[in-house]
């Protein structure tokens, strides 16, 4: 219940690093859905809470499209983080799909986008039809001046 409730309340988000948050939120999801989720962390650093925020919401979106779409088994989820940059990577062993071909009204992708864009972050997703999918989200120091008010 505790991990619902950071799950759904921005607030409880500041004051953990991203990585904590992360292993919290596949564990609350592994809980709750009948996948394998390995998630791995390392050098997690301080970073401004918008920056956080995309990171986790990205992540928590990505989980769940993999939960209602991707029939996946196994779930990979690392963050690597050193003085230049962080990068998500969030790859599945599921069906994948046809990234051209997204029906209209499915906003998940579109929606993560703008996260990433709006703190300067490279938002790349890749997927084939029977290739699972992978996500990679990245953030470099320099997008700091543009991206983030720290």
């Amino acid at each position: 219940m505790r991990n619902l409730l950071v799950e759904l309340r921005p607030s409880g988000l500041v004051d953990k690093p991203l990585g904590e948050l992360l292993q919290q939120l596949t564990k609350g999801i592994q809980g709750r859905a009948s996948l394998q989720i390995i998630t791995t962390v390392e050098g997690d650093r301080s970073l401004s809470n918008e920056v956080k925020l995309v990171f986790y919401r990205i992540t928590q979106e990505a989980l769940n499209n993999i939960i209602k779409y991707a029939q996946a088994t196994q779930v990979s989820v690392s963050l690597h983080g050193d003085s230049q940059e962080i990068v998500l990577r969030i790859s599945d062993n599921g069906c994948g799909f046809d990234s051209n071909k997204i029906p209209s009204g499915h906003l998940g992708i579109a929606i993560m986008k703008e996260r990433a864009e709006s703190i300067g972050a490279i938002f790349y997703l890749s997927s084939y039809p029977g290739e699972g999918t992978e996500i990679v989200l990245s953030w470099s120091i320099a997008s700091l001046k543009i991206g983030s008010r720290e």
